[in-house]
């Protein structure tokens, strides 16, 4: 009972937790990272996820090298449930840009929309 006690054994234990968890903060993006993100930011940006429908041709990419924690999106969205009835101005040109807070959650935190109009 005495060897569980020794402080040596608790910092040891410690230190080998801490660094599995660090381990797992670390794991690389997956390939697919780009779909990922997209279909993340759409379903969960209230903005976004309200406003628009289709989103056929955004593009995601980290803004600087792969080690990068922020991106950039953009593209044109279609306009959900638009009001409008000749829809002369169907869609928005989207560019936003945000942080990559873990390889599975993206967060938006500056959006620009402009208008798309055919006339």
């Amino acid at each position: 009972m005495k060897f569980l006690c020794q402080p040596r054994l608790f910092v040891m234990l410690f230190l080998t937790i801490a660094a599995q968890g660090s381990l797992q903060a670390m794991q690389p993006a997956p390939s697919n990272e780009a779909e990922q993100a997209l279909a993340y930011v759409l379903k969960n940006d209230r903005v976004l996820s309200r406003t628009f429908g289709a989103c056929p041709g955004l593009t995601f990419k980290r803004t600087q090298a792969k080690a990068s924690k922020a991106f950039l999106i953009e593209g044109t969205c279609n306009i959900r449930n638009n009001p409008e009835e000749d829809a002369d101005c169907p869609a928005y040109q989207v560019r936003a840009t945000g942080t990559i807070d873990t390889p599975t959650h993206w967060t938006v935190r500056q959006l620009q929309l402009t208008l798309v109009c055919s006339g």
